[in-house]
């Protein structure tokens, strides 16, 4: 397994979904939602690829392997899992809370009410 510092180090393009993958550590909800899984995909892509510019002239370009980039999926479907399941606690959690104060407020979002009162 080729371990690249600066992709998979502390603040590393990987870090955080390599150590969901891993279970290296215990991740936090910030580390997590921080994740973008559409741009980490392409990072990913981009270097199973070796679409990657290698970190100095001369170097090959930098590539991983199987087992490595097989692990950086799995912890992107980890991390995609984990903030849905966030996502709906706090909708649940909002729900609740809305339920409880017991009051119906209507909120109307007509365009023209707006804007007069913008006006």
């Amino acid at each position: 397994m080729n371990f690249y510092p600066p992709v998979l180090g502390h603040n590393g393009t990987f870090s955080t979904v390599w150590l969901v993958a891993t279970k290296g550590r215990k991740v936090t909800r910030r580390e997590i939602l921080r994740v973008g899984v559409k741009s980490t995909c392409e990072n990913l892509i981009d270097y199973v690829l070796g679409r990657v510019l290698p970190p100095e002239a001369g170097l090959p370009r930098p590539r991983f392997s199987l087992y490595l980039s097989s692990q950086l999926q799995y912890g992107v479907v980890v991390v995609f899992h984990r903030q849905c399941a966030l996502l709906l606690e706090d909708l649940q959690s909002f729900m609740f809370k809305m339920s409880k104060m017991g009051t119906v407020q209507m909120i109307d979002l007509a365009g023209t009410k707006r804007q007069d009162e913008l006006a």
